[in-house]
């Protein structure tokens, strides 16, 4: 498996990524922007400003995480030439060497380790208080960091499983949902942490020969998950078009559907079929790219479609999807029904917009964070070395 440095900003430039070499080394001219003031654009609908933030390492795994108010910003760093690929990362193996690197978003600001060795996931509570993240112990178990903001105290617990990824904290911050990664790929299910009643539990019923996988919470007790399966599905959920666009990465590959559980329920109820998962590395590629699937509303769901090679909004009380422009792979929510997506530019989506949605800004992109109000957007884009990014943040006034 090729290594996925730069991946999370090469994946927007060219077909999607399979097993391959690793890729040469990033021009430092792709998304390149100066800082200026206000300014009118080419656009009746805002106009925009922006200030350069300074780099940012880029692990090649994930992308940075940003607080939900904004303020702070965490990137995982890796050694160079880093061995690890995404089946050693979904595992937590080969990852001693991980570090977790906190930062404010002010232009140039210092970073501090929060977490020096065998660092992974990260995430925030929603009030923004608390990062949590997995990491791999000394003694080769699974942990659950959980970092205060206020206190800049970290601590860090072995909760059971050896292996603990894609944390997610739900709306009051007092449950966190992991995937335990232990038999991944044959399985892997998603438990719950309540940090009031001290309890590590299951969540989601598992079905035989099913993983589960990217938990993520719409409310205190609901979330919705990937159920990833090694059955075939029943029928074919891409055009023989999409088919080949993926290449031989498309053929023998198992179901997989967006799902939703409420705790407490004996069942799991299918939001959406999504088609077929070939390998691991589509999987983690499905939201890789997306900061927050989940729209502020709750009503909503995005991630990225291989095989189409484009971004698709979920509606998740109906089911539907929505497919934005094609060779949109990464995106994050600026409001309720409203979204920046990129592809070879930064576009922003909205039911009531064009269908091929507005531009923003020209060069290579992807969007990190916007405030509910949609007036503030962080972006990163390829830096001058190449194991980092570059962070920008976006003004905008919108004339509505």
């Amino acid at each position: 498996m090729g290594r996925l440095r730069n991946a999370l900003l090469m994946v927007l430039m060219a077909v999607p990524l399979a097993c391959s070499a690793p890729a040469p080394p990033p021009s430092p001219q792709l998304g390149k922007i100066a800082e200026r003031p206000w300014e009118p654009m080419k656009s009746a609908e805002y106009r925009m400003a922006t200030a350069k933030l300074g780099p940012m390492p880029n692990s090649g795994l994930l992308l940075p995480v940003v607080s939900p108010d904004g303020q702070w910003i965490a990137s995982l760093q890796t050694p160079p030439n880093s061995p690890v690929s995404l089946e050693d990362f979904i595992r937590g193996d080969r990852c001693e060497g991980n570090s977790l690197l906190l930062r404010q978003t002010t232009p140039d600001a210092p970073a501090r380790a929060v977490c020096e060795a065998g660092a992974m996931w990260a995430a925030w509570s929603p009030a923004g208080g608390t990062l949590v993240f997995t990491a791999r112990g000394s003694d080769g178990r699974g942990e659950l960091g959980i970092h205060d903001l206020a206190s800049g105290a970290t601590s860090r617990r072995a909760v059971g499983p050896r292996r603990l990824a894609m944390p997610a904290v739900s709306p009051s911050g007092n449950k966190i949902a992991l995937v335990n990664a232990d038999n991944f790929p044959a399985s892997s299910q998603i438990y719950i942490m309540d940090l009031s009643a001290r309890t590590f539990q299951p969540g989601p019923p598992l079905s035989e020969g099913s993983r589960q996988l990217w938990p993520q919470w719409v409310d205190e007790q609901t979330l919705v998950f990937l159920d990833w399966t090694r059955e075939p599905p029943t029928r074919p959920a891409y055009s023989a078009e999409a088919a080949a666009k993926a290449g031989s990465d498309s053929g023998g590959g198992a179901a997989s559907s967006l799902c939703r559980w409420t705790a407490g329920q004996d069942d799991v109820q299918t939001v959406a079929p999504l088609g077929s998962l070939p390998t691991t590395f589509a999987v983690l590629q499905l939201l890789v790219s997306i900061s927050g699937p989940v729209s502020p509303d709750g009503k909503a769901w995005v991630c990225y479609d291989r095989l189409a090679d484009h971004l698709t909004v979920v509606d998740l009380a109906k089911g539907t999807r929505r497919s934005l422009a094609e060779q949109t792979r990464a995106a994050c929510w600026m409001g309720p029904d409203l979204l920046a997506a990129a592809d070879k530019d930064l576009f922003v989506y909205t039911d009531k917009g064009p269908a091929e949605g507005s531009r923003l800004l020209r060069g290579l992109w992807v969007p990190l964070w916007a405030s509910r109000e949609g007036d503030t957007i962080l972006l990163c884009t390829l830096g001058f070395a190449e194991d980092a990014f570059e962070l920008v943040r976006v003004y905008l006034v919108w004339r509505r």
